[in-house]
């Protein structure tokens, strides 16, 4: 239809599977101008796709804990919100230290990866990224009410609790959330992060085990 050489990416089926190709394709006319068929030429990039597919969530992904990255947090959420309402849940486990120094490096990645799973299992549908450390964020998008957000949290810090409690390493730990509302579309991931970061503390300064979402007045003593 384009009369002329085109690029295509295709998936053709070979024998060792689905291979992916890059084909050059060139319409063929016969002497009267009508059109024939075509002739072309086709390159496997299937390894080089998997390879650079590889690098891509390598450079995204956390690797302790399978979870988005900071790096992914900054450059891709950033752009996101300037699009859309996000609402920030930033979470750092209590007497985290003190597990590590007790039980050692390797019951901390444990906590950590097991924390991480009981994150992704409550929070399906929204962007869990491991911040690093043992602070981590979940990035909910649309038109999420507090009231929804109270819910989940409250059946999260349930599933967080009996996950602790079911190792007698971890049954210390526990977790603070801080939460900030995006009002609207277009506020800077980096502002929210900030306010999550801020009523994180107030959550832990409270009492530790807890939530609480971000106000101007902790914003003020946070001044």
């Amino acid at each position: 239809e384009a009369g002329r050489t085109c690029r295509f990416r295709e998936h053709v089926m070979g024998q060792d599977g689905m291979r992916e190709m890059i084909t050059l394709k060139t319409p063929l006319y016969d002497e009267k101008g009508e059109f024939m068929g075509t002739v072309g030429v086709a390159k496997d990039v299937t390894k080089e796709e998997a390879y650079r597919r590889k690098l891509l969530k390598q450079a995204q992904t956390d690797e302790l804990t399978g979870l988005l990255n900071r790096r992914y947090c900054f450059f891709k959420l950033d752009k996101l919100a300037r699009r859309e309402r996000l609402v920030i849940c930033y979470m750092d486990l209590d007497f985290f230290k003190e597990l590590n120094d007790s039980h050692g490096h390797q019951a901390g990645d444990n906590a950590l990866v097991g924390f991480a799973g009981v994150l992704q299992q409550n929070f399906p549908k929204a962007v869990n990224v491991r911040m690093g450390g043992d602070e981590f964020v979940v990035v909910m998008r649309g038109e999420v009410t507090e009231e929804s957000v109270r819910e989940q949290l409250d059946r999260f810090l349930e599933s967080v609790h009996e996950f602790f409690a079911s190792t007698e390493a971890f049954s210390g730990l526990s977790v603070s959330i801080g939460v900030a509302m995006g009002e609207k579309a277009g506020i800077p991931l980096e502002v929210l992060l900030h306010q999550g970061d801020v009523a994180m503390y107030e959550a832990k300064n409270g009492g530790k085990n807890r939530y609480c979402f971000y106000s101007d007045d902790m914003y003020k003593a946070d001044i």
